[in-house]
């Protein structure tokens, strides 16, 4: 892994620099190690690598300072990037393993100091796990929140300490798009697990696509039918072999057949051997959260569900892409999900 810069005009390698030794871990084959963005001031270029930290270089590409950061466990890999405030550097690690001992997540987000790299605060998030989002500083009339987009919840601190002021909660497990503000509010685009952009569920293309492990064609998937690609479809109009079609497996072979028994036993809700299209239906409609694009006012302590909302869409959401404000209109895509 590496850093470049180049020049914007002829596309010339002006410096490259490599990252220290690294803790590589499994990524999902439709991520990448180095998949954070660099943010760039003045004084420096600033970049997160997952498997290793944050590292620092000046604008000639002379290293200034690193921060080795423990690498978060995530079942697509890592996507966050860092950004700036101030004298600050913040970065969310939100993680999907636990602290030692303890039901509750060892995620957190953390500010140092972006000329020494040195820790200036860090806010434990024991609630949230995994998520793609990156945060983002909203400057409103009477203050400025650092905002976090997390697991089921949408967060506001106080960036210069890091202390939590107001939530809004009801979004989806697997935030990746990065909220915006315009006119006053804050805007937070959130899909279902999977890419699911409607409140409503239309099953059938999910279960077409199991139909494909279904070899004897009873129009039931039984364990003896599961296969290497057997898992949970999350995008059905995807092969069975493309690595976004479904719930991400281990490529070790053992642990891979592991994975798929626990999958079959979670949906095989009557322990007849069997998955059928309702038990597949029935599973699919379980979970926290549904597709949210929500319009939220500023101010406020604490959980500001019920009192901050403006408006609430279920329907259309995107799964990736990140809306866009513009004079007085709210852009959130171009495409929907399922």
């Amino acid at each position: 892994m590496a850093t470049l810069a180049l020049d914007a005009q002829s596309g010339t390698v002006l410096w490259k620099r490599l990252a220290p030794e690294v803790r590589l871990q499994p990524v999902h084959t439709a991520n990448s190690v180095a998949a954070s963005t660099p943010c760039v001031d003045e004084q420096g270029v600033y970049v997160y690598f997952g498997s290793y930290g944050l590292l620092c270089y000046d604008h000639d590409g002379r290293e200034l300072w690193q921060k080795a950061i423990r690498t978060p466990k995530s079942m697509y890999g890592v996507s966050t990037s860092p950004i700036l405030y101030e004298q600050r550097l913040i970065l969310v690690v939100d993680d999907d393993a636990n602290l030692p001992g303890s039901k509750l997540s060892r995620s957190q987000v953390i500010a140092l100091d972006k000329a020494t790299g040195e820790k200036v605060w860090e806010t434990p998030r024991p609630h949230n796990r995994g998520a793609w989002s990156t945060p983002v500083i909203w400057k409103r009339d009477r203050g400025t929140d650092l905002v976090v987009l997390g697991d089921g919840r949408v967060y506001g601190y106080d960036p210069a300490t890091g202390a939590e002021r107001w939530y809004v909660s009801g979004f989806a497990r697997e935030p990746i798009a990065v909220p915006v503000a315009g006119d006053g509010l804050l805007f937070v685009s959130v899909a279902m697990q999977g890419g699911r952009g409607d409140a409503e569920l239309d099953p059938e293309p999910f279960w077409t696509a199991m139909l494909q492990f279904d070899r004897n064609g009873d129009r039931r998937i039984g364990r003896d039918e599961i296969s290497e690609y057997f898992t949970l479809p999350f995008r059905p109009e995807l092969p069975s072999d493309h690595p976004g079609f479904g719930l991400p497996l281990p490529s070790d072979p053992v642990k891979r057949k592991e994975a798929q028994n626990k999958i079959f036993d979670w949906l095989d809700k009557n322990k007849d051997g069997f998955v059928t299209k309702e038990e597949l239906t029935a599973d699919m409609s379980v979970g926290r959260g549904r597709p949210s694009l929500a319009a939220i006012q500023p101010g406020g302590t604490g959980d500001v569900t019920e009192s901050h909302v403006s408006w609430n869409l279920r329907n259309g959401i995107p799964e990736i892409s990140s809306p866009v404000f513009h004079s007085g209109r709210l852009y959130p895509s171009a495409t929907a999900g399922h």
